[in-house]
């Protein structure tokens, strides 16, 4: 009686390990890092924006819509 209690510990032991969920040696996945964007600085004011949300004029960078109109074309240091 007693070999037949210590296989079935033995079966429900490994019953038990090969239906655990397996974490180890596994990395969590973690979200990609985002890429550095290009900065460019604002004609007018000079202040820096991301080279995607500038507003291009004549070859110049904006932080607006309204600084290219202020600009009119004028060049600032």
């Amino acid at each position: 009686m007693g070999k037949l209690i210590f296989f079935l510990l033995v079966a429900v032991a490994i019953y038990w390990w090969l239906r655990k969920p397996r974490t180890i040696g596994r990395q969590d996945p973690s979200p990609p890092l985002n890429e550095p964007e290009t900065m460019v600085s604002c004609a007018y004011c000079g202040l820096h924006v991301p080279l995607r949300e500038s507003v291009v004029a004549g070859g110049r960078h904006y932080c607006s819509d309204e600084h290219r109109d202020l600009d009119g074309g004028r060049k600032r240091g």
